[in-house]
């Protein structure tokens, strides 16, 4: 069995929720998101159509012969050393 693992991803719910905090912070939603993703690596949430690309490839050929795998979907945020 393969598994995904998300991080945050920018849905259209979390991305009201953002707006709401944003205003009640009284800052812009970019400014929101720049705090919100400032400890991920590559500095933004998943969008979903980012996740659906993975789950296609889960649900491809590909992973055939791929066994336990846990593919992380997080920016980075998760660091495998």
């Amino acid at each position: 069995m393969n598994t995904l693992s998300l991080g945050g991803t920018l849905s259209p719910w979390y991305r009201d929720a953002i707006g709401r905090r944003a205003q009640d912070a009284g800052v812009t939603f970019e400014e929101r998101i720049a705090v919100e993703t400032d400890n991920i690596p590559l500095k933004k949430y998943g969008t979903p159509s980012e996740v659906a690309v993975v789950v296609e490839s889960l649900l491809s050929p590909l992973t055939d012969h791929m066994t336990g795998l846990n593919i992380l979907h997080d920016g980075g945020f998760t660091r495998a050393y």
